[in-house]
């Protein structure tokens, strides 16, 4: 386990970029909600080691017990980031950023066409950032600093920004995340990246 860094970002690129889907939104838990009222399974599901681990165990699962229901349709749902709430801390710590100085406040999220407009109301309605990209590659957005879940996502940021950026990894919705990439500090909840920044 990564110890978070005791020195402070300094002079870095003035874009702060944050990942949508488990880094500041829970929409791990509707997922797997849904997948067991479609199903009717509820045992031997554990989403704890991250979210495409999640979607791997729901197909193995509906293969065991000959259900036929495509897992990843209910990311194609419109409404799904509907009646979801933040992170708790993460519209604090959000907000303490953007009073720091000049940095831009930018959102960086893969997105099903299908839920791409609701998503982006999401992070509007609770956020009001500068910018929001749709991308799978986020290591090209131009960002100092970068928050996201996913830590084959990380690796890729970290392998063309190490020299001019600050990478975290969060693990707040998946503890048991496996293989996650060096130079990556690792947060569990929003109040420690808070203590982190601004002491």
């Amino acid at each position: 386990m990564h110890n978070l860094p005791l020195n402070k970002p300094i002079n870095l690129r003035p874009v702060i970029a944050f990942d949508v889907d488990l880094t500041v939104v829970d929409s791990l838990t509707p997922w797997v909600e849904w997948f067991q009222k479609e199903t009717g399974l509820k045992a031997n599901l554990n989403p704890s080691q991250g979210l495409h681990e999640a979607g791997f165990q729901m197909i193995d699962l509906c293969k065991a017990n000959g259900i036929d229901l495509d897992v990843i349709s209910w990311w194609k749902k419109p409404d799904i980031y509907d009646d979801l709430e933040p992170m708790p801390g993460v519209v604090d710590f959000i907000n303490r950023c953007r009073k720091t100085g000049n940095d831009k406040i930018v959102f960086v999220s893969h997105c099903f066409p299908e839920h791409e407009n609701g998503k982006r109301e999401f992070v509007k309605r609770f956020f009001k950032p500068d910018g929001f990209v749709s991308t799978r590659d986020k290591w090209s957005v131009g960002y100092g600093v970068i928050f996201d879940d996913n830590p084959e996502v990380m690796r890729e940021c970290i392998e063309h920004n190490k020299d001019h950026a600050l990478h975290y990894l969060f693990a707040g919705l998946c503890p048991e995340t496996q293989n996650r990439p060096h130079g990556a500090p690792v947060f569990y909840n929003w109040n420690q990246m808070s203590e982190h920044f601004f002491g």
